[in-house]
């Protein structure tokens, strides 16, 4: 009897135990979907505020005036426009009738109010020209908003496979604060921004003419060039850069002997701003190297790595190797070696007897494009590359910027945090010269051209 009372009782606290648990699942989930729905309130209500804020302070001025100016010339106020909006169905929204990018869309604060936009979101697409592709209608599953990450990436010229890719990335890591961030960082992204239609295939500054592509062509330049078996000397030019075009003569012979030249940095993007040559993308060969892995594991080219301080290229090595488990990495040096020694020597035949397709060079401007253009013809290898400081990068000696400071244009200053001693007179005091120059130059060509 005693043996049943037991049982019973053991029963009766495992169904008991069970229903407690049950309980404190269900008050689990209901505080989770509670606190997500607090926290989307909260979302809205911000975006709210701002919107209303930003269309009392800027949209309202501007319809005013344009109001007035409509009695007098009869001058529409407003231009229609189609755009994909939510689900990726087509809506109409108006723009000022104005000239200016911005003061155009000052209009669309109005439109966030109605419901038509977001404040921040997937780009705008134009009904007329874009066309959706599989998957769009969940990356408008929210309406379309005024400030978004490809606004962000086209400005500032970060380098990107493409527009689809940087929708999803947006959608991936959606929150609250990083929205709020996203508005802030599209106030500098303004500011480096240039409207262009049409590019030039180059750029040409201070006479040095230096591709004017994209990373993706760049890339396929590269791809060309090993399949054909065409040698190619490839370097990458920023401010600094171009600063010792007016101290170093024999660093200039040696750009003008490039096969291709780069623009590389904010700086550049900014002086093509000057001159009015628009600048399609930043095409960094830190920002090159993830492109040309990914090329060499699906197409089996191999790499050698050549520079640095003594074990930084064999730990680069290794990073690469864990990252991309298909790449072929035939051999690594460092650059600490005598120039036109036996130890040079020993150095071009290990590379001739490796054969590899891509050779990196991180000796620093100038000494590696001088070293590139002295032993191109004795090198047996089909591209090479002079990529400064990128060693440090990879093999984690030196950090990278956040993302973040990429793409307000600061990722300068983060170098500069790392390195003050080093860095501060290539910064604070090379690039106000290097604008200097610019303008100089810009107005010198102009002055040129009237004769």
């Amino acid at each position: 009897m005693n043996t049943n009372v037991n049982e019973i009782n053991r029963l009766y606290r495992k169904l008991n135990a069970r229903r407690r648990s049950n309980f404190k699942a269900m008050l689990i989930r209901l505080s989770t979907i509670l606190l997500f729905l607090l926290s989307c309130l909260i979302s809205w209500l911000v975006k709210f505020i701002v919107s209303l804020f930003l269309s009392l302070v800027i949209s309202v001025p501007i319809f005013i005036i344009l109001f007035i100016r409509m009695l007098f010339t009869w001058k529409p106020i407003f231009r229609r426009h189609i755009i994909y909006g939510k689900a990726a169905e087509p809506i109409v929204i108006c723009f000022f009738n104005l000239k200016g990018r911005y003061l155009r869309g000052a209009s669309l604060f109005i439109h966030v109010l109605s419901g038509k936009l977001s404040l921040v979101g997937v780009g705008i697409r134009d009904y007329t020209k874009a066309k959706c592709v599989a998957g769009d209608a969940y990356l408008f599953r929210n309406s379309p908003g005024i400030f978004n990450l490809w606004f962000i990436k086209e400005s500032s010229k970060i380098a990107h496979h493409n527009r689809h890719e940087v929708e999803w990335e947006y959608i991936f890591r959606k929150r609250l604060v990083s929205d709020m961030m996203l508005i802030l960082k599209s106030i500098p992204a303004a500011f480096y921004r240039v409207e262009a239609t049409e590019y030039t295939h180059t750029v040409n500054l201070f006479d040095i003419e230096f591709m004017n592509v994209t990373m993706a062509n760049a890339v396929e330049m590269v791809e060309n060039a090993i399949q054909n078996n065409a040698k190619r000397k490839v370097f990458f030019v920023n401010p600094d850069c171009l600063n010792k075009l007016f101290t170093e003569e024999k660093y200039y012979d040696n750009l003008k002997h490039a096969d291709w030249i780069f623009p590389d940095g904010i700086g550049i993007n900014i002086a093509c701003k000057i001159i009015r040559s628009p600048l399609r993308e930043n095409v960094n060969g830190t920002d090159m190297l993830p492109f040309l892995c990914e090329l060499a594991e699906t197409s089996g080219f191999s790499f050698y790595l050549l520079g640095g301080k003594p074990g930084i290229a064999a730990k680069m090595k290794t990073n690469l190797e864990k990252k991309y488990p298909q790449i072929i990495i035939k051999g690594e040096h460092d650059g600490f070696f005598q120039w036109n020694s036996t130890d040079e020597t020993a150095i071009i035949d290990q590379i001739n007897e490796l054969r590899p397709d891509i050779l990196l060079v991180a000796f620093g401007v100038p000494k590696q494009e001088e070293w590139i253009t002295a032993n191109a013809e004795r090198l047996n290898c089909k591209v090479m590359i002079g990529v400064g400081g990128l060693f440090d990068f990879y093999s984690g000696n030196i950090r990278r910027a956040p993302v973040w400071m990429r793409e307000v244009g600061m990722e300068w200053f983060y170098r500069f945090m790392q390195e003050p001693k080093r860095m501060w007179k290539r910064y604070f005091l090379g690039n106000p010269l290097f604008i200097y120059r610019v303008l100089k130059w810009k107005i010198n060509r102009v002055q040129r051209k009237s004769k």
